[in-house]
């Protein structure tokens, strides 16, 4: 696998990355056209792609708050966020309170 990083929007298959995220249990339900939109509003994104297929993707969301975090979930990747400087947390929880993704710009 030759894993590349990049911060384009271009060529990526929207569908693809939408039922790339769905088989492994990480769906927020959000359409493919909504996921799109949603990286094209954010500040910075970030793709990994192995031979131009998206492996992965992140997007930062700012407000300009001082004193933001950064949380990472992972199951296999631990020693190399610590290689980082990422500190594991104790606990990891959340909660989704209402509808929220249940409107027309989600669809």
């Amino acid at each position: 696998m030759a894993v590349t990083f990049d911060g384009s929007l271009d060529g990526i298959d929207w569908t693809q990355a939408k039922a790339d995220l769905a088989a492994d249990h990480f769906d927020n339900g959000r359409s493919a056209d909504a996921l799109r939109r949603s990286f094209e509003s954010s500040q910075h994104v970030a793709f990994a792609r192995d031979s131009g297929r998206v492996v992965g993707m992140a997007r930062m969301l700012a407000d300009a708050v001082p004193g933001q975090h950064i949380g990472l979930q992972t199951d296999d990747a631990q020693a190399f966020y610590a290689s980082f400087g990422y500190n594991p947390q104790p606990e990891f929880w959340s909660l989704v309170v209402g509808r929220w993704l249940d409107n027309d710009a989600n669809r």
